[in-house]
């Protein structure tokens, strides 16, 4: 057993690191920002030779990126930092943090829901697929509800079995999502690999690995980090809940520094949930330079001997030609 100094200075501890480590990573978020502009200015712009227009730049996934960046990054953490630098007193940080949060959740999935379109419409029937696709119209509500829990009343303080009922009821739309694009992810990811394992002649097998698009792999594999991150977080953050709502912290010391501990990881989830992320956008943006530059390879290794001899002798014609037309001029002249 942990003496009581001993749990009061982890408790000191965690609660300035708990309105520090939301500073670094509020900052960690505006790099990301940073980053994915450039890959989008310098990166995928000049690849696919398209101007550097707001159309261009803001299309549909990089939108929600950014927003997402912006509010479940930059946004959110400033106000959990004022929260706990607050000692957990201010219901403005508290609100707008979930009001941020929210809106980045919801940028979150719809950018999974629309970037992993061709694998949804691949593993499942077009009825349920378009399901889901009128049901993300509604995450924004149920996302944002659970601020009206701290804006309209006192209500998980005073009753905290209907504020989980409430935030479980709420939060079935984004969690049947996750299920829907865990389940997709995790079959294309299977079936790909059954077909590979079966094919036994080797000209076949290079035309089903051809036949699958590389970007869809990646997407899969990092739709499933990103699943997974998001599971993480609901536990994290479900405990930290649990213990907050059932006042559990404030009856033993050491539940709150349990408590703490865990708030401050639901940080560290929602940053690695941004990295996952960029880490998409960078993995697709390498595979498909990669494409080009095989593209180009191919191209020029195509040109037969003679094509190659006859372009040499061209070149080598040139500045012949040139000084023919200067002597012209001269005479001319």
């Amino acid at each position: 057993m942990l003496s009581n100094g001993t749990i009061y200075f982890m408790d000191e501890l965690l609660y300035k690191s708990g309105w520090i480590l939301p500073i670094a990573l509020a900052a960690l978020s505006g790099f990301l920002i940073i980053a994915l502009a450039y890959l989008i200015l310098a990166v995928e712009l000049p690849r696919k030779n398209l101007p550097p227009s707001i159309s261009n730049v803001f299309s549909k996934t990089n939108t929600l990126i950014l927003v997402g960046y912006s509010f479940g990054g930059i946004i959110y953490f400033s106000f959990t930092s004022l929260y706990n630098a607050s000692r957990e007193s201010s219901d403005l940080g508290l609100s707008m943090g979930i009001v941020a949060f929210a809106i980045a959740v919801t940028c979150t999935s719809w950018f999974g829901f629309i970037r992993s379109a061709s694998i949804l419409k691949r593993q499942t029937s077009p009825k349920i697929y378009r399901l889901f696709s009128k049901l993300i119209y509604i995450l924004p509500i149920t996302n944002v509800a659970p601020v009206f829990c701290v804006l309209v009343s006192d209500i998980p303080r005073r009753n905290a079995y209907f504020a989980l009922v409430t935030a479980f009821v709420v939060g079935i739309p984004e969690i049947a999502l996750d299920i829907y694009l865990g389940y997709s992810f995790i079959r294309f990811l299977v079936l790909i690999k059954r077909d590979l394992e079966q094919d036994s002649d080797n000209s076949h097998m290079q035309a089903t690995a051809a036949a699958v698009d590389p970007s869809l792999e990646i997407i899969a594999r990092y739709g499933i980090y990103l699943l997974q991150a998001q599971f993480v977080l609901l536990g994290v953050f479900g405990t930290a809940m649990t213990i907050k709502l059932f006042r559990l912290d404030e009856t033993n010391d050491a539940w709150r520094v349990v408590y703490r501990i865990f708030w401050s990881l639901k940080d560290v989830c929602i940053f690695s949930i941004e990295s996952i992320i960029f880490g998409m956008k960078f993995a697709l943006q390498r595979l498909e330079s990669s494409s080009c530059k095989s593209k180009s390879f191919r191209i020029g290794s195509e040109i037969d001997p003679a094509s190659a001899t006859r372009i040499v002798s061209i070149r080598n014609k040139a500045p012949q030609t040139s000084a023919f037309f200067s002597n012209l001029q001269e005479s001319i002249g």
